[in-house]
C-alpha cells in the first residue's frame, strides 16, 4: 500500500469537505437553495480521471479492467453530477418548487409542510405526501429556506425529531441511552412477543448464507465444473435469494431486523447490547459475494465480455438506484427516526456487485 498516497488522498479529502461544509454556511437573499460548487468538480474530476485510466487500459488491450474502470468511475460520478446540475429548491411568498435529482419539479405551498427540523448545521422539511427534503450543511442558503418557511405559514409546523447527522458528538451519545436511536437500535424483549422466533430465523438465515459462501470457495475447481446453469445454481443463485428473503423480512417485519450498526463500546449498557436488533440483510448481502464472484470467474475466463459486462453494469446500478428510493420511502426506521441509510447503502453495493457478477456471467455464455 502507499501510505503517502493514502494520507494525500485523505488530506484532499478533508479539505474539500471542511470547504463545502464552509460554503454551505453562506446565505444570501437569492430565494434558491442549491448544493455547494465544491461537489460538482470533485464528481467531474473524479469521471475524468477514470475516463482516462479506462481508455488506457483498453489502448493497451486490458479490455475488462479498463471497462471496470469506466464503470466505476461512471458509478460514482453519473450520481453526483446529477444531484449536483438537477437538486434545487426555489421559494418565493407562495410557497416552493423543489426539482429531484432527475429534473423532475414538483410545486408546494407552505401549508403542504407538516414538519420542520432547523438547525445551523441541517434542514429538514416534512411535506403532506410523505416525502422529506433534507438539507444538510453542503446546501447553500437552506437557514433563508426555514426562516421563509415560518414567515409565510400561518402557524410554525410541528417539531420534527433531530436526524442524527445533525447531532453533536455529545447528544448521539445521550441519544443512544434515551433518545431517537435508542428506540432505532434496541428492541426489548418483554416488547416484541415473537422475538424469539426471530431470533432464530436470524440465526438460520445466517447460517445458510455462510455455507453457501464457504461451499464454492472450499470445492471451486474449474475443470469439473458441469453445465453454467448448473454452476449458477450451485454458486450464484443460493447468496442472492437468501439476501432477498432477508430483505423482505426486514421491509415486512422492521422491529425485529435492523440496518443500523451497533453502537461504538461505552455507548449503549452490556445488557441492553445483547437485545439488539438482528441485522441480516447484512450478512446475507457480504455472503452472497463468493459464489457469485467464483461463477462470474468461471465464466468470464478467456472470453470477450464488453457488452455484456456493460449491461449487467447498468442493470446493476439501475437496481441499486431503486433499492435506495425502497428504503427512502418504505423504511421504518428511516422514516420515523432518519438513521440506517449508510448501512443500507452499503449492504446493498455488496448485493448489486453480486447482481453484477451473476447477470454477467450469464450473459457472457
Amino acid at each position: 500500500m502507499n501510505i503517502f498516497g493514502y494520507f494525500l488522498t485523505q488530506k484532499l479529502t478533508g479539505k474539500v469537505l471542511d470547504k463545502a461544509a464552509q460554503d454551505g454556511m453562506d446565505e444570501d437573499d437569492s430565494c434558491k437553495v442549491q448544493m455547494v460548487a465544491a461537489f460538482g468538480y470533485v464528481f467531474l474530476i473524479t469521471a475524468i480521471i477514470g475516463a482516462v485510466i479506462g481508455i488506457i487500459c483498453i489502448c493497451f488491450h486490458q479490455i475488462t479492467a479498463g471497462i471496470i474502470v469506466l464503470l466505476f468511475s461512471g458509478g460514482i460520478s453519473a450520481p453526483g453530477l446529477c444531484a449536483h446540475h438537477n437538486c434545487l429548491l426555489t421559494y418565493d411568498k407562495e410557497g416552493f418548487t423543489w426539482r429531484n435529482w432527475l429534473g423532475r419539479s414538483r410545486r408546494y405551498s407552505y401549508e403542504d409542510v407538516t414538519g420542520l427540523y432547523d438547525s445551523p448545521l441541517r434542514v429538514v422539511v416534512e411535506l403532506s405526501d410523505g416525502r422529506r427534503i433534507d438539507l444538510d450543511e453542503f446546501w447553500v442558503n437552506r437557514l433563508g429556506f426555514a426562516q421563509a418557511l415560518c414567515r409565510y405559514r400561518s402557524h410554525k409546523p410541528a417539531k420534527l425529531m433531530p436526524p442524527v447527522a445533525g447531532m453533536s458528538n455529545s447528544e448521539i451519545a445521550e441519544s443512544y441511552e434515551k433518545g431517537v436511536l435508542a428506540k432505532a437500535v434496541l428492541v426489548q424483549k418483554s416488547d416484541r412477543p415473537m422475538f424469539g422466533r426471530f431470533k432464530k430465523i436470524h440465526y438460520i438465515i445466517c447460517t445458510f448464507s455462510w455455507i453457501t459462501a464457504a461451499f464454492p470457495v472450499l470445492s471451486f475447481n474449474a475443470s469439473k465444473l458441469p453445465a453454467t446453469w448448473e454452476v449458477l445454481g450451485l454458486l450464484g443463485l443460493p447468496g442472492l435469494v437468501l439476501t432477498l428473503a432477508a430483505m423482505i423480512l426486514y421491509f415486512r417485519y422492521p422491529e425485529y431486523f435492523t440496518m443500523r450498526e451497533r453502537p461504538t463500546e461505552g455507548l449503549v449498557s452490556q445488557e441492553n447490547k445483547k437485545i439488539h436488533k438482528r441485522c441480516t440483510v447484512g450478512y446475507t448481502s457480504l455472503l452472497s459475494v463468493p459464489g457469485s464472484l467464483i461463477f462470474f470467474i468461471y465464466q468470464v475466463q478467456g472470453k470477450a465480455a464488453l457488452l455484456p459486462l456493460l449491461t449487467s453494469a447498468v442493470v446493476a446500478v439501475l437496481l441499486f438506484t431503486g433499492l435506495l428510493m425502497l428504503f427512502r420511502r418504505y423504511s421504518w426506521e428511516y422514516r420515523n427516526y432518519g438513521v440506517g441509510y449508510v448501512s443500507y447503502g452499503f449492504y446493498q453495493v455488496l448485493l448489486c456487485s453480486s447482481v453484477f457478477f451473476v447477470l454477467g456471467g450469464l450473459l457472457v455464455s
